[in-house]
């Protein structure tokens, strides 16, 4: 059993892209647009000879070195580290990923690199692992972003298996999570948003607010609502069609699981065909029936979807109230644990019904409800273009960046902050460093912080290197780890 007392704290740090009006000329870390190689280094290509896509250059010699006492591990004090990663097709998801770069010149007054002609446009390639608004015209680069590094005390990569119960590395996370936000909430000020366009967002759940940073207050009406609860509620649908057919491939019951699956694809023709103020409206009772965040969430999404359909504009302050609950009673379920210390049950009355028995649980549900959201946020950002004429990528990613810092530092701290980082204990799905207690978490990234990475969902990449390897600049010397929901 682990001691808690016996921890190792050091300091980690929290990498916070700014947007340009908080430049400095200080930052130590430059994301995107052209690298400042030196002439002898060529451009990283992979295994078969495809150029990579920059990531980030780092000026070792302006990264703090401790905080409270606390040391960093142990890391060069001069030089550039520059981070390739592919960005186009299934290549992220290969053993070995990316090349770190290590230069022990100051890179600051070299030229920027032209990129290589054969670096190929990631908005063309899929899947591609970049959001649509941040990359430069010609789709080769991301945008130009500096960040800033806000330092905070963590614990050190902890070996969950070394504990039957995972009680000393739950603490230790929880820790780690509010001192992130800490952080964040004792850094500079970020350019104000409007409080009035802010406050909606404040009421959803910190896990499903990174799909939320192209939003403003007035996408959230009642076609938003609509196509949220109408993909929920397929996704929900889908799940049970999907044990059905494992049922029926094993022979269970083939008669009622043939009846139910015809049932089901029959609902799903009339949801999959239903279209936001189209159609015959419904009588008084389903336009106005209340719902309940007591009743099944699939059951709940078929109601909002009956009540959004036919209205239009705003919502209320109260409608918006019930919804957030409902999503608030989703995350707050896929936190919670029964009596055997798993996740809840999932709560979807269809697959309850048609199923009993089945192994999925209420984190699942959570899943589904965040895909539904990802799905609801772009439909609502293509309904009203954010990128008005005159507007630059820039500029744009800009006003991301303020909105996603705002609408993260206005929450309490959440297991869900997956924050970029360097050291310290970092986000563990459960399969990411159950044995790295050895050693040094060298990068983190996620996707809550500004940052126009899309790497699957929920997702988390990380970097490992042994710290005999990172005092001695062996970059070469890496692990490379992705896992997502």
């Amino acid at each position: 059993m682990l001691d808690e007392t016996e921890l190792s704290l050091e300091t980690a740090l929290l990498l916070r892209p700014l947007p340009r009006s908080m430049w400095n000329g200080d930052e130590p870390m430059r994301f995107g647009g052209k690298p400042r190689l030196p002439q002898d280094v060529a451009w990283p290509r992979d295994e078969t000879g495809h150029p990579l896509h920059f990531i980030v250059e780092i000026d070792l010699s302006r990264l703090p070195r401790d905080a409270a006492g606390y040391p960093t591990p142990d890391l060069l004090a001069q030089g550039s580290l520059f981070l390739f990663l592919p960005l186009d097709f299934d290549r992220l998801y290969s053993e070995k990923p990316g090349r770190l770069v290590f230069t022990p010149d100051d890179v600051s007054t070299l030229p920027e690199c032209d990129p290589p002609s054969d670096l190929g446009d990631i908005g063309t390639m899929d899947p591609n692992h970049v959001h649509e608004d941040g990359t430069t015209e010609d789709g080769r680069l991301l945008v130009r972003q500096k960040a800033e590094v806000l330092q905070f005390r963590s614990e050190r990569a902890i070996n969950r298996l070394a504990e039957p119960d995972g009680g000393a590395w739950k603490r230790a996370n929880q820790r780690h999570q509010a001192a992130v936000l800490q952080a964040l909430k004792e850094a500079r000020t970020f350019p104000g948003d409007d409080p009035e366009k802010l406050a909606p967002f404040l009421k959803i759940p910190l896990s499903f607010r990174q799909y939320l940073h192209r939003l403003r207050a007035r996408h959230l009406d009642w076609e938003f609502i609509f196509d949220w609860s109408k993909d929920f509620f397929e996704r929900c649908q889908h799940e049970t069609l999907g044990h059905l057919y494992d049922m029926q491939k094993a022979g269970v019951q083939p008669k009622r699981v043939a009846w139910a699956i015809r049932s089901i694809q029959k609902t799903l023709d009339k949801v999959g065909g239903a279209r936001f103020a189209q159609g015959r409206k419904p009588n008084f009772y389903n336009f106005f029936a209340p719902v309940s965040v007591a009743r099944a969430f699939d059951w709940q999404a078929r109601r909002w979807m009956a009540l959004s359909r036919f209205r239009t504009g705003a919502l209320s302050p109260e409608t918006l109230d019930l919804f957030v609950d409902m999503l608030i009673e989703i995350d707050r379920r896929a936190n919670q644990k029964d009596e055997a210390g798993e996740p809840l049950g999932l709560r979807a009355g269809l697959l309850y019904y048609r199923v009993k028995g089945h192994g999925l649980r209420s984190d699942w549900t959570r899943t589904m409800a965040r895909n539904a959201l990802r799905h609801a946020c772009d439909r609502a950002v293509t309904r009203e273009p954010q990128q008005a004429e005159g507007v630059s990528k820039d500029e744009l990613w800009d006003r991301r960046i303020v909105e996603a810092q705002n609408q993260l530092v206005g929450s309490k701290a959440s297991r869900e902050v997956m924050p970029f980082q360097m050291f310290g204990l970092g986000y563990d799905y459960g399969s990411l460093h159950p044995k790295r207690d050895d050693d040094v978490l060298l990068f983190q990234f996620g996707e809550g912080f500004g940052l126009p990475l899309e790497t699957g969902q929920d997702p988390v990449l990380q970097i490992w290197i042994k710290r005999d390897d990172l005092a001695a600049g062996r970059f070469d010397r890496v692990d490379y780890t992705l896992d997502m929901s």
